[in-house]
């Protein structure tokens, strides 16, 4: 897909470039290689394998930083069905916000690139965002005992309740946090089973 310049655009001056042409290369190591070989200049972070940024920014001619993706205020979340128990009980998706390590998933899932989230709405949305909120820190044991307090309580084998993770298949960034979620669940005693799925697959499920 090309995209040419637009020489009677309204802003003088603009836009900088002659054109951008965008390559669909549905294959992640393809896209890797040809990044390192020079035949593409750009690939969103969400477009590498796990193993790909890491590897990128050992190299000395490619730049791998999170500047220019404020305009996107993306923010990844967990979004629980509240018609389902034990989800419909406030107590346990407090409990829930406390067994997550959202440092943990910038550094790993996101390999430092991004920042942790403070709600729905990106701090980079300015006019939107107030850091005036609840935050429910990372803390498993405190996490626990609102579970045992809401009923929710370990059986024998450990584990509280099951319940299913969709993630949405294109990003690996959401596989990764999926992944790390379910882990970090799994050790307050709820069994997490992930999906990844393509978007067409997953809405109706959600």
């Amino acid at each position: 897909i090309t995209l040419e310049r637009n020489a009677d655009y309204f802003v003088k001056g603009q836009p900088y470039l002659d054109k951008i042409v965008f390559k669909i290369i549905p294959d992640a190591s393809a896209r890797l290689v040809a990044l390192e070989a020079g035949e593409i200049d750009y690939i969103p972070a969400y477009d590498l394998e796990n193993a790909a940024i890491e590897r990128l920014q050992k190299s000395k001619d490619i730049t791998v930083t999170s500047k220019g993706h404020e305009s996107w205020a993306a923010i990844t979340e967990l979004m629980f069905n509240m018609d389902k128990a034990p989800f419909s009980d406030v107590r346990v998706r407090r409990a829930l916000a406390q067994a997550i390590d959202r440092k943990f998933i910038v550094d790993k899932a996101g390999f430092g690139l991004n920042k942790v989230a403070t709600g729905p709405i990106s701090s980079e949305m300015a006019w939107a965002y107030t850091p005036d909120v609840r935050i429910y820190p990372y803390d498993p044991k405190a996490a626990e005992q609102q579970l045992d307090a809401a009923g929710v309580k370990r059986g024998s084998d450990g584990v509280r309740f099951h319940a299913k993770l969709v993630a949405l298949r294109g990003a690996d960034i959401f596989a990764r946090t999926a992944e790390i979620v379910a882990n970090q669940f799994k050790a307050v005693g709820v069994d997490v089973q992930v999906s990844i799925l393509d978007r067409a697959t997953a809405l109706p499920m959600i």
